[in-house]
C-alpha cells in the first residue's frame, strides 16, 4: 500500500539546501533540481505505467458501461475541518504518483486539439522556423547574402540578422503562441486537478479490473519519491 508517511520527507531537506546559499535563494540550485526531475519522469513516464481507462475513470465492470457512483468524491465532507487542506494536498499527491502517464498524455491532447485550433499560430511557427534555418545555414557555410547582384552583408550583418529574428520571433510568441498556451494550460490544469482531487484511491483497491490488472503490473511500477508500495500499487486515501 501507499503510506504518505515520509512522503518526500528526505528530498524536501536536500531540494531545500540546494535552493539556498546562506540563506539566499540560488538560481543555479534552482535550474539544477528542476534538472534534475526530467530523469524521474522520464523513467516513471513508460507504458507500464499508463493507467487503463476503466479505472482512470472509475468505470464499472458489468454488461453496462458507466462510471460508479463512488469513484469520485470529494476528500472531506467537513470543509471546516482542520484536516480537510491536509486530506486534499495528500490525495491529490497519490493521484499524481499513479496516474501521472494519463495525466501527462491528457495534457499532450489538449495541447494537439487547440493547436489545430489555432492554424494561423502553426503557420507562423512553420515560417520563423524556417527562417532561423536558412539564417543558421548561411551563417555556417559562409553563405554571402547577395540579391540582383547586391552584396547586402554589410547593410545586413549577422547581428542584425538575428536581431530582426529574434525581435520576429518574438512577436509571434506574444501575438499567435500565448492565447494557445494559456488555453492548453488553463483547461489541463482544471481537468487534472479535477480529477486528481475526486478520484477516490478507495475505490481504486476494490475495482474487479484493477485487481485483474494488478497481478500483471502491479511487481513492475515503482515510485522514485520514497513512496512504500505493495505489488498491488494501489495509492490509499489518508
Amino acid at each position: 500500500k501507499m503510506t504518505t508517511t515520509g512522503f518526500n520527507a528526505h528530498h524536501g531537506n536536500e531540494d531545500s539546501a540546494n535552493f539556498t546559499e546562506s540563506g539566499v535563494i540560488s538560481m543555479p540550485g534552482i535550474r539544477g533540481y528542476i534538472t534534475s526531475l526530467f530523469p524521474r519522469w522520464r523513467e516513471r513516464l513508460t507504458i507500464d505505467t499508463l493507467r487503463p481507462l476503466p479505472i482512470f475513470l472509475g468505470i464499472t465492470t458489468g454488461p453496462t458501461f458507466c462510471i460508479s457512483a463512488e469513484a469520485f468524491t470529494a476528500p472531506s465532507t467537513k470543509i471546516l475541518d482542520k484536516t480537510s487542506p491536509e486530506k486534499f494536498l495528500s490525495r491529490i499527491r497519490l493521484n499524481f504518483a499513479y496516474f501521472l502517464t494519463n495525466y501527462v498524455l491528457i495534457s499532450a491532447g489538449i495541447a494537439i486539439v487547440v493547436s489545430l485550433m489555432h492554424l494561423t499560430m502553426i503557420l507562423e511557427l512553420i515560417m520563423v522556423w524556417a527562417l532561423w534555418s536558412i539564417h543558421i545555414a548561411m551563417v555556417k557555410h559562409n553563405t554571402p547574402l547577395v540579391i540582383k547582384g547586391t552584396d547586402l552583408a554589410p547593410y545586413l550583418t549577422v547581428q542584425r540578422r538575428s536581431l530582426l529574428l529574434s525581435f520576429m520571433t518574438s512577436i509571434v510568441i506574444l501575438r499567435y503562441c500565448l492565447l494557445p498556451f494559456l488555453l492548453t494550460i488553463g483547461i489541463s490544469f482544471i481537468l487534472v486537478c479535477s480529477h486528481a482531487t475526486m478520484r477516490d484511491p478507495k475505490h481504486i483497491e476494490t475495482s474487479q479490473l484493477f485487481n485483474h490488472k494488478s497481478r500483471r503490473f502491479g511487481s513492475d511500477d515503482s515510485d522514485d519519491d520514497d513512496v512504500d508500495i505493495e505489488q498491488s500499487g494501489v495509492p490509499n486515501s489518508p
